[in-house]
C-alpha cells in the first residue's frame, strides 16, 4: 500500500507539478516495509476518497505545512469522522449504521497501514490531529455533520434536500479549506 512509505526512511513529498493544473496534488517517493523501492504516487486524490485527506495531512504536516494539514485533516475527518477519531487515538463508540460501519472500517485500514508511523517517532503528527479534534470549533462541525447525516437519512425519502445540500457543502475540499483558515491558532506545534 502507498501508505507504507509515510514511515518508512528515507520519504520525499514533492508538488505534483505535471499534473497539478486543477487540484493540489503531491507525489511521495519511498520505501516500502520490504524495503522495495518503487515510486509511489500517492497524490493527493481527496476527490476520489476522502479518506485520502487523512493520510495527505499526515504528509502536510511532515512538510510543515501545518494550515494545509488543518485543512486536509478536517477535510477527511468531515467525510470519516470516525476514521479521524480513531486515527487521532480518541474512543469511538460502535457503529450504530452501515455508514459508521463504512467510516468505522476505514479508520480500521488507515491505522493498521499508518501504525508505524503513528506509533514511531512521528508521534508529533498524531498529537496535532488530535488537538484539532479537541478543538471546540472542530468538535461542533463533526457533531453537526453526523447530526446532518442523520437528518438526510431521515429525509431521503421526501423532497426535502436541506441535510442533503448542507452535507455536500460540508465534505467538500472548500469547506475545510475555508473552516482551516478559523483554526491559525492550532498551528503553534
Amino acid at each position: 500500500m502507498c501508505e507504507q512509505v509515510f514511515f518508512q526512511e528515507p520519504l520525499l513529498v514533492a508538488p505534483d507539478l505535471q499534473h497539478s493544473q486543477d487540484e493540489e496534488r503531491w507525489a511521495a517517493s519511498g520505501r516500502t516495509a520490504d524495503r522495495r523501492l518503487p515510486v509511489i504516487a500517492a497524490l493527493y486524490l481527496h476527490l476520489l476518497d476522502a479518506s485520502e485527506s487523512l493520510v495527505a495531512g499526515f504528509a502536510l504536516f511532515e512538510l510543515h505545512r501545518y494550515h494545509d494539514a488543518i485543512s486536509s485533516f478536517l477535510h477527511g475527518a468531515l467525510n470519516y469522522p470516525r476514521a479521524a477519531r480513531i486515527l487521532a487515538g480518541l474512543k469511538t463508540p460502535g457503529p450504530t449504521s452501515y455508514d459508521e460501519a463504512r467510516d468505522h472500517n476505514t479508520g480500521v485500514y488507515l491505522s493498521r497501514d499508518l501504525h508505524a508511523y503513528l506509533h514511531g517517532s512521528r508521534r508529533r503528527a498524531r498529537t496535532f490531529l488530535k488537538r484539532l479534534l479537541k478543538d471546540t470549533h472542530a468538535a461542533a462541525l463533526l457533531d453537526e455533520i453526523q447530526d446532518v447525516k442523520k437528518r438526510w437519512h431521515e429525509q431521503h425519502r421526501t423532497e426535502e434536500r436541506e441535510a442533503f445540500d448542507r452535507m455536500r457543502l460540508m465534505e467538500s475540499p472548500q469547506f475545510a479549506r475555508q473552516e482551516a483558515k478559523k483554526r491559525v491558532d492550532l498551528i503553534e506545534v
